[in-house]
This record gives C-alpha cells, sequence and structure tokens, in this order.
C-alpha cells in the first residue's frame, strides 16, 4: 500500500456526483481554499450544502436534463482523518437539446500561479448537448465560452456564500512532488524516467484561470467506478 500523502495547509476537496439517465454514475473534484487550524464534518457538510447550492444557481445552465447533480462530498485534506461532509441532491440540468453520450465531456483546465510542465490539473463536466457539437471532435465557442463564464460564477459564488464559522478562499492547486529527483531505468527499455520526491508540505497554489478546452473529452472508462 503506498503511503500516505503529505498534508497540505488550508485545502478542502469539492466532489461533484452526477447520475446520467439516473443509472451510470460520474464524479469530479475541484479544491478550495480556507483560512483558518481545520473543518470538522459539520463544517464540511455546509460547506457541500453551499457548492450544492451555488451549482443549481450557476451550473445547471450547462448541463442537459439527464445529467443530474445527486451528491456533493467535501474532504479537509489538512486533516485527512475528518469524515467528510456531505450532501445528498437531484439537480438536472436545465440546456435544451438532445443529450450527449454518457461520458462525453468538457474538460475544464485549471492553471496554477506557478511554473508548469506537464498536464494541468482540470475538471471534466458532463456538460453540452448535440446542438453545441461544432464537429465531430470540437466543442461549439458558445458552449466554451458558458462554461468558463459559469464556473467562474460558481467558485466565485462560493467563497461570498462561505458558511459560518468557514472562510473560503478561491480555487486551489496542491503539488505534492519536487526534487530530488530519482532516475529509474526501465528494463528492457531504451528509456528512463525521473521519479520526484514529495514534498512536506505540499505547496498551496492559487487556480488564476479556468479554461474550458475546445477538443470533446471522453470519460467512459471511468463511468460507474469510485473517485
Amino acid at each position: 500500500m503506498p503511503a500516505p500523502l503529505p498534508t497540505p495547509s488550508g485545502v478542502v476537496k469539492c466532489q461533484l456526483g452526477w447520475t446520467f439517465s439516473g443509472v451510470v454514475s460520474f464524479k469530479g473534484a475541484f479544491l478550495l481554499g480556507y483560512a483558518g487550524g481545520g473543518l470538522d464534518t459539520a463544517q464540511l457538510a455546509s460547506v457541500a450544502g453551499v457548492v450544492a447550492a451555488q451549482y443549481a444557481t450557476d451550473m445547471v445552465s450547462v448541463f442537459s436534463a439527464d445529467k443530474v447533480l445527486t451528491s456533493v462530498t467535501c474532504a479537509d485534506l489538512q486533516n485527512p482523518g475528518t469524515v467528510d461532509g456531505a450532501v445528498a441532491v437531484s439537480t438536472p440540468g436545465t440546456r435544451p437539446g438532445t443529450p450527449m453520450t454518457d461520458g462525453i465531456c468538457v474538460a475544464v483546465s485549471f492553471s496554477p500561479n506557478r511554473k508548469y510542465r506537464g498536464s494541468r490539473p482540470k475538471i471534466f463536466l458532463p456538460a453540452g448537448v448535440q446542438g453545441d457539437l461544432a464537429s465531430g471532435q470540437d466543442w461549439d465557442s458558445t458552449l466554451l465560452g458558458e462554461v468558463d463564464t459559469q464556473w467562474a460564477a460558481f467558485t466565485a459564488d462560493i467563497v461570498s456564500h462561505s458558511p459560518a464559522g468557514v472562510t473560503l478562499q478561491p480555487q486551489k492547486y496542491v503539488n505534492y512532488d519536487g526534487p530530488p529527483y530519482t532516475v529509474v531505468s526501465n528494463s528492457g527499455k531504451t528509456r528512463s524516467h525521473s521519479v520526484p520526491t514529495k514534498v512536506d508540505p505540499p505547496g498551496v497554489y492559487a487556480i488564476l484561470t479556468a479554461i474550458a478546452g475546445k477538443k470533446v473529452a471522453s470519460q467512459r472508462k471511468r463511468l460507474g467506478k469510485p473517485f
């Protein structure tokens, strides 16, 4: 079993859970900051309630009616021993049009306030309808603009509606990896790779932008699996 990850200060993980057509489950998560020494389970449940409420206000317009938000679960990454807080909801999308096939998503990439190489952190949203396709592989720019606008409103409204006793902060990124790097040779292969060391404490960085990707994304292999 791998060793537990180091704990970042002041970060809460918010996991969104959907069902598609009432059957298939799908989940995605993002991180928010918070001020203070830690959140208890009741506070985490309150944060989950705020996330669910602001989703209903800001995000339903980009999802078709068969994509239903059914749960929000919040975990305090600073205190992994604290029981998660969660709420159960039933919030369908309101976007008119023919729904997309289950597993088709809009990939929203987050840009942290640090030098970054490789794939950026992201969330996959089961958003859009058939009429939002510009081609078989690309989303129409109208949907992408709506996702960008609504995601920015969603995260800002969560922070501005922080529950009593909790001071939420805007989106964060947690970096667990850093130097020194160990070069590991692949047996039977010509190329080796570098393995980073876990940083303790991890670096916590603000997310500067959240941008919906033009290419149609798929998460079919994750449908129905635990996150």
